[in-house]
C-alpha cells in the first residue's frame, strides 16, 4: 500500500499490534503512525511507554 501513496498521504497501520516488533514491522512495511488501541486497554497505561522506549533502542 505505501507504494501507491504519494508523500502528502499519511498511511496508518492499525491490527495486530500487540509489541515493539509489531510496531516495527509495520512501521517497515512503510506505516508513518501506527495505532494499538487494543494493546492500551488490555495491558494497561504503562504500555505506550514501554513501547515508545522499545522503539526508540531500536
Amino acid at each position: 500500500m505505501a507504494r501507491h501513496l504519494n508523500d502528502e498521504q499519511i498511511l496508518i497501520g492499525t491490527g495486530g499490534i500487540s509489541s515493539p516488533e509489531d510496531a516495527l514491522r509495520m512501521i517497515g512495511a512503510g506505516a508513518d503512525l501506527v495505532e494499538a488501541f487494543s494493546a492500551f486497554i488490555f495491558e494497561g497505561p504503562s504500555w505506550p511507554g514501554e513501547v515508545s522506549r522499545a522503539l526508540q533502542r531500536a
